[in-house]
């Protein structure tokens, strides 16, 4: 698991690693497993998965997904207490973020029913979520989506500390208290 859901004040991102967004067919369960996916990728490609579930108050819910030059490659208004599936190919090596959003700052979970969502990307759960407040906004399919940092060599001498303690530990017998 890359990232997990938590609580949030407005917003939320986690960094995780093209057709539009489809729901995916249910089909009746059978008697027999299947090890078929029911989507097939392109090898150029990933298949990402989302399950979402809302709560009492879907229409309050949406969602989207934006590749790392902003462009929609799915979006999705939602009703309340159902369960969705979307199946996508998404492009390989490139970064995605997808956005859960609720209008009256409640999130999914867990006030008025247990919503709840997934994002499987090439069949390995990178987001699950649903305790939020406004929004929540996860990173897919890259390792990272933030700036890296260089550091230059320096002349000037840096200032230097010891994490040795000054006189060795001791033991005693009798329990001592600190203020």
């Amino acid at each position: 698991e890359v990232a997990s859901g938590g609580v949030f004040e407005f917003s939320a991102t986690h960094i995780i690693g093209c057709e539009s967004w489809a729901p995916s067919l249910s089909l009746p369960p059978s008697q027999s497993p299947s090890s078929l996916p029911s989507f097939i990728c392109p090898d150029d490609s990933v298949l990402a998965q989302l399950s979402l579930t809302t709560d009492e108050y879907g229409e309050e819910t949406s969602w989207s997904l934006s590749d790392s030059n902003g462009e929609l490659m799915g979006v999705g208004a939602l009703e309340s207490n159902t369960q969705y599936s979307y199946e996508k190919c998404l492009p390989q090596d490139t970064c995605f973020l997808f956005t859960i959003q609720d209008s009256y700052g409640d999130g999914i979970c867990c006030g008025y029913g247990h919503g709840s969502y997934s994002i499987l990307y090439d069949g390995n759960e990178v987001v699950l979520g649903g305790v939020f407040e406004f929004s929540a906004t996860h990173i897919i399919g890259c390792e990272s989506w933030a700036p890296s940092l260089s550091f230059q060599p320096s002349s000037s001498p840096m200032p230097s500390s010891s994490l040795m303690p000054s006189s060795p530990p001791t033991t005693s017998s009798e329990p001592t208290f600190t203020s």
